[in-house]
């Protein structure tokens, strides 16, 4: 019986662990943006680190770095510059061992920045999925805020909703005034308000001082 009771225990423990353990990610590669016009190759290849370390902290994929990316293609003798043709990608996942690819490209039209990016599944060789991020009139720093939106736009991760606090609604109150005979003047902190018979509305919360004075 108390061995029946420690395999249960044990069991137990085993199956909780196995539900709570953390769900497998992803293998998958990022190539470098490809620049466009009005886009510099350094500004594409910064972009591409700033894709790279998002997509490895959302926990969702184990990526090759771009350093055994070239390592394990110039083993290959496989060309890494030049492959742009979804072919090409699908054939350079297959050397690298990975189940998706990310591939896109950068450039500017007139004053707007346009980012697209696109997922390949290795295994089916089709595009998984394709997104575009625009970015009309703003600063090259500010693509790497826009680097991010299309990061969790393809992976579909929603931003946390920026919650704005509002400011409490001040207290109010009312005072009427009613006097035997009417026509008496009306003080609220030191200020006449009118003669009486008097509705005062909206006054702030708190503590007022009221004087109610009539000649004669």
């Amino acid at each position: 019986m108390k061995k029946s009771l420690c395999f249960l225990i044990g069991l137990f423990i085993l199956f909780s662990f196995n539900c709570y353990a953390d769900e497998p990610k992803t293998t998958a590669a990022v190539m470098d943006l490809e620049a466009k016009e009005g886009i510099s190759q350094g500004v594409a290849g910064i972009l591409s680190d700033s894709l790279r370390t998002y997509l490895v902290n959302t926990n969702k994929f184990t990526l090759v770095t771009r350093e055994n990316m070239e390592q394990i293609l110039k083993e290959q003798n496989f060309q890494m510059s030049g492959c742009t043709s979804q072919e090409c990608i699908v054939q350079m996942g297959q050397l690298l061992g990975v189940r998706k690819m990310f591939a896109g490209s950068i450039g500017k039209v007139g004053a707007t920045y346009v980012i697209n990016l696109k997922i390949i599944d290795i295994e089916s060789g089709k595009i998984e999925k394709a997104v575009t991020e625009q970015c009309a009139e703003c600063k090259e720093d500010a693509l790497l805020t826009s680097i991010i939106n299309i990061a969790n736009k393809i992976i579909e991760i929603k931003p946390i909703p920026l919650v704005v606090s509002k400011p409490p609604v001040p207290k109010v109150g009312s005072y009427e005034v009613i006097t035997i005979p009417d026509g008496a003047d009306v003080y609220l902190d030191g200020e006449l308000k009118g003669k009486t018979p008097l509705s005062l509305k909206d006054l702030p919360a708190g503590i007022h001082k009221a004087k109610i004075s009539k000649e004669g």
